[in-house]
């Protein structure tokens, strides 16, 4: 009973919220990002730790500088995420460019399923915007539940309004498996820090050794599956690129990482570097 209370609360103050015209709330966002660099300080030396490794020839004003950067587009990102709530559709693919989507249409016409690649770079939510206008496939979302149900609940709520079918990632490969007659199209954000170092492989990713989940590889080659990487751009403030690439069929993860790699050096402000992406370190010998 209190947490149902808790979470029509939370969603309904948000839904409100998110009533106003952007240019509201980009005033808000842009007072945020101070707040968060200069106040709350989040999580700053993780922040610049990622980004000294990452990119050892930057001076430390200039990773300072990335710095500041990465917190304007991330506070942004919270706020084009609850704007959308309530936003209308047209409008919401109006702040989408999509290239490529052909290639969906292709692996659907050959009867195949396909995985979808993307990492936390741009706004990755609005993925769903892409898939809901453009994938011919039964749509659906590998998610990290999160320890709070009301905040669940409310992930839930926002993703759900795009008939996108959340799965659990912990259940990713059961269900994958277990439908494979079905043609889907499933949305994995793959540059999570992996927990169990056992089902990864290693790469060369921003000059480190970074663990990824194989779960990606195995699945492609027993479900038939076609790899697909979804490369973001910034058009301008709110606006984005998704364009479609297939992955090397022989090894869609160490091409995917390339590709990420790619996209990160582009624009590096857009990447969450607040995430503690190589707390795993590759054991020698």
């Amino acid at each position: 009973m209190w947490e149902n209370f808790q979470f029509y609360l939370l969603y309904s103050l948000i839904y409100l919220f998110s009533l106003l015209p952007m240019r509201i709330l980009y005033f808000f966002s842009d007072l945020l990002a101070l707040v968060l660099e200069h106040l709350i300080r989040y999580r700053h030396q993780v922040i610049l730790g990622n980004l000294g490794r990452s990119f050892p020839e930057k001076s430390v004003h200039e990773l300072k500088m990335l710095r500041r950067s990465f917190y304007k587009h991330f506070s942004d990102i919270l706020f084009e995420n609850i704007k959308s709530i309530s936003q209308p559709m047209d409008k919401q693919a109006a702040r989408l460019e999509i290239k490529h989507a052909e290639l969906l249409e292709k692996v659907y016409k050959e009867g195949r399923s396909c995985l979808l690649l993307v990492g936390h770079y741009a706004n990755w939510e609005y993925v769903k915007i892409g898939l809901y206008n453009y994938s011919p496939f039964i749509n659906q979302a590998v998610y990290r539940p999160l320890k709070s149900p009301v905040f669940n609940r409310l992930l839930k709520a926002s993703r759900n309004r795009y008939n996108v079918v959340l799965i659990p990632q912990n259940e990713m490969a059961r269900s994958l498996l277990g439908e494979k007659e079905k043609q889907t199209l499933t949305l994995i954000l793959y540059d999570q820090s992996p927990s169990n170092l056992s089902q990864c492989h290693w790469y060369s990713f921003l000059g480190q050794d970074t663990a990824f989940y194989n779960i990606a590889n195995k699945l492609s080659s027993r479900t038939g599956s076609v790899v697909i990487f979804g490369r973001f751009s910034k058009v301008k403030r709110g606006h984005y690129r998704l364009s479609f690439e297939l992955l090397d069929e022989k090894d869609p993860i160490g091409d995917y990482v390339k590709k990420l790699e790619e996209e990160i050096r582009e624009d590096p402000a857009l990447w969450l570097w607040s995430h503690r992406r190589w707390k795993a370190k590759k054991k020698v010998g």
